[in-house]
């Protein structure tokens, strides 16, 4: 369970007392896990350091618990996620109809139901993974165009982590602020927009947390709540947004796989992406390595 410092700072230590040696402090704000909390005064928490992970025992008192919300207190917009209709072309076989979910049969899913261990959902991301076959597939191939944004799509729709490939228009979002249960039904080019990975830098902004995702900026952490079986994004964006952002595919690490570290800190996750080259897994940090044609980039991850 994740709970938050509301201390201005707040010693961690190796036993359950002020008699017992500091091993570290914890800023105000930071998110903790608590694993043991059977002494009500001092529970043992597990925390994130400079990319290090540290555990340790604090004053309870100084904890406070971040709630598990409803998908109504997400959004209480009442803005719904907005899928375009099925097509027969939308397949991974064919470059017709990337607009438009895969429509397959038999697609596989990430299982996030609650008896789901982090195990089966590794195993399921794994099979998502190379279903979408990206390095072959017809559908992410690049032309004069690449189509990181449909690649991440399809991953995420079908690990049941929603991102938009198509997103409301602003006249629309605005019917929805006024009109209590609103519910069109997408037309495209008329209430329904495509987003390109520029655009879906600046959605995740703005809508990423209604919608389940967490921006984190510790990429150790992050490399770990996906080795938990989460799953996770890197979008960055353009300055010249004429030209086309990026966005990769966060996966767990399995298999042979693994992210790219100095020492325990993660310097590169392991990713997946379709783009100028579709690569199936690697770990590099190219937002760093082209940061001068980006003006933004970050990390989300999704339950």
């Amino acid at each position: 369970m994740q709970y938050i410092i509301t201390a201005t700072t707040l010693n961690l230590r190796n036993g359950p007392s002020l008699n017992d040696a500091i091993v570290g402090s914890l800023l105000n704000g930071q998110a903790v896990d608590v694993t043991n909390n059977s002494n009500p005064d001092w529970w043992f928490v597990s925390a994130i350091v400079n990319g290090n992970t540290i555990n340790g025992y604090v004053a309870s008192r100084y904890l406070r618990e971040i709630p598990v919300l409803t998908a109504q207190q997400l959004n209480p917009h009442g803005v719904t996620a907005v899928h375009y209709a099925k097509s027969p072309e939308s397949n991974r076989a064919s470059i017709n109809a990337r607009h438009a979910p895969l429509s397959e049969a038999n697609l596989p899913q990430r299982n996030i139901g609650a008896g789901a261990t982090p195990a089966t959902k590794i195993t399921d991301v794994y099979t998502i993974v190379n279903f979408l076959d990206v390095v072959n597939s017809a559908r992410y191939q690049p032309t004069k165009s690449t189509y990181c944004n449909i690649y991440a799509y399809d991953f995420c729709y079908l690990a049941q982590a929603y991102l938009p490939r198509v997103w409301w228009t602003s006249k629309t979002l605005m019917e929805f602020a006024k009109t209590p249960g609103y519910n069109p039904t997408p037309a495209y080019g008329k209430n329904v927009e495509e987003l390109n990975a520029n655009a879906l830098y600046n959605w995740l902004d703005e809508w990423g947390d209604d919608f389940g995702w967490v921006r984190t900026y510790d990429l150790t952490d992050f490399q770990g709540k996906v080795n938990d079986g989460r799953v996770g994004i890197i979008c960055a964006k353009r300055r010249d947004l004429s030209r086309s952002g990026h966005i990769t595919c966060v996966v767990p690490e399995a298999n042979g796989f693994v992210a790219h570290r100095e020492g325990v800190k993660v310097i590169a996750p392991l990713q997946s992406q379709a783009g100028s080259k579709n690569k199936k897994f690697f770990s590099e940090d190219w937002w760093v390595r082209l940061a001068k044609v980006f003006s933004n980039s970050g990390y989300w991850y999704h339950d």
